[in-house]
């Protein structure tokens, strides 16, 4: 089921309590939970698809956290077809684990105490979208989706290749990962221009992957076809989207 999210103009509620409601839908296990930005320069629209099952949960989770926020209900929300997916590319050479890319969390966008809010970012984006063209931008998250085959082949070839390193760089006593540090959810970003002006469709390409560069560590972002799902930890994924605050209202 499908609702329009309407943020407040003196919402000021943002990244900290987007980690709780995060945390707080993790009993929709394998379900999907996908939020959209649609819009241009004149009008710019937030929406949210949950479960049918969720849906008192999902609005007493949202309500306690964004109380400056409206829930609107709506019957139909049409999703873009042939959308193009956001890939970061983690490694220049598949044979050098060492140089592995990683996604960044909450303290790489922190500076002197301040979070600099990457959707600032984000939202920007849509200025250069003119009245009769559109751009959505999808969040798709998935908490704790069955792998497939090809899927479990890789991690357990990653997990090989990473004893393997510790071994030759005899790390013996590297800290382990501690449990609000592992990847307890999985996201995909996805997006579709729609525009009689391939310029600008070019130009809003070249600018998605300006706006999704500070998210990976070498900056370095690939489109492809197919949705790609990313595991990522709560501290990462509250980056990619949240409730827009006064900040990003005014920037």
């Amino acid at each position: 089921m499908f609702f329009q999210i309407k943020p407040f103009k003196d919402n000021d509620r943002a990244v900290s309590h987007r980690e709780t409601v995060v945390k707080n839908l993790i009993s929709l296990k394998r379900k999907k939970i996908i939020f959209l930005v649609r819009g241009n320069s004149s009008n710019i629209r937030f929406f949210v698809a949950v479960p049918r099952k969720f849906k008192q949960h999902f609005q007493n989770t949202f309500y306690s956290n964004y109380p400056t926020t409206d829930l609107q209900e709506i019957v139909d929300l049409p999703m873009a077809k042939n959308k193009t997916f956001i890939k970061f590319r983690r490694r220049s050479n598949i044979a050098n684990l060492r140089n592995t890319a990683v996604i960044a969390d909450k303290t790489e966008f922190t500076r002197d105490g301040t979070y600099m809010d990457p959707m600032n970012d984000i939202m920007s984006l849509y200025n250069t979208i003119d009245a009769e063209s559109n751009l959505d931008l999808y969040f798709t998250y998935v908490f704790k989706r069955r792998k497939s085959i090809p899927e479990y082949s890789r991690q357990f070839l990653k997990r090989a290749r990473n004893i393997k390193k510790k071994s030759d760089d005899d790390l013996g006593d590297e800290p382990k990962t501690s449990k609000s540090e592992k990847e307890d959810l999985e996201l995909s970003v996805g997006f579709k221009i729609t525009s009689k002006d391939p310029y600008m469709i070019e130009s809003t390409k070249v600018n998605i992957r300006s706006a999704f560069s500070p998210f990976v560590s070498n900056g370095k972002v690939r489109f492809r076809n197919r949705e790609k799902f990313m595991p990522m930890t709560y501290s990462q994924v509250v980056n990619f989207f949240h409730i827009p605050t006064m900040e990003n209202f005014y920037k």
